[in-house]
């Protein structure tokens, strides 16, 4: 019986495990214990976009439809944002008091290990992510920022300073019509590409 729902919550996820999950529950097949149990396992996939607007549009295709404070959940999935830039390289005098005004001596500034800063507007959401990829339900994170050079540095520094370990894939998608984004889903490339 385990090896069945095991089996059906790996493929199925979301609204449809939850569905089935009640049936066994009412039919007795599956105590409540078990049942609050199995429910706390289910693991989620956690999406994070570039954008508000573009997080909309795949979280509707993907049927997470329910609302929350900087995200959307259902169907297996959470949906969130990065609004840009949620960190920044911070300015010379975070390395050294004497960079605060510049001396042609002291450059090049090259710094054995950068240091970010987080703009005051974006801490919440920076925040959030954090908080969603700590999450214990989340078992992967899906890269869906914009497909270039920028999109990718915008989330792997939230996904570094995060401190997340947690396995990553990749949307790659040129569009942003129902069918491929449902296309790019069902072919995520690993995050290593």
């Amino acid at each position: 019986m385990w090896n069945l729902i095991s089996h059906f919550l790996t493929f199925a996820g979301g609204m449809a495990s939850g569905v089935m999950l009640m049936c066994l529950m009412q039919t007795g097949k599956l105590a409540d214990k078990e049942f609050e149990t199995m429910k706390e396992e289910q693991k989620l996939k956690l999406v994070i976009a570039e954008k508000p607007s573009v997080a909309m549009s795949l979280a509707a295709v993907l049927g997470a439809t329910k609302r929350k404070d900087g995200y959307l959940e259902g169907s297996g999935y959470l949906v969130s944002w990065c609004v840009g830039h949620l960190l920044e390289l911070a300015q010379p005098e975070a390395y050294k008091e004497q960079y605060a005004k510049w001396r042609y001596e002291d450059l090049p500034i090259l710094p054995e290990n950068w240091k970010y800063e987080v703009p005051k507007d974006k801490k919440t959401q920076l925040a959030l992510l954090c908080r969603l990829m700590k999450d214990k339900r989340v078992d992967s994170v899906v890269c869906a920022t914009d497909a270039g050079r920028e999109g990718e540095l915008i989330f792997r520094l939230v996904y570094e300073y995060a401190g997340c370990k947690k396995p990553m894939e990749r949307l790659w998608i040129s569009s942003m019509e129902d069918a491929a984004i449902r296309e790019g889903f069902d072919h995520l490339h690993p995050g290593s590409d």
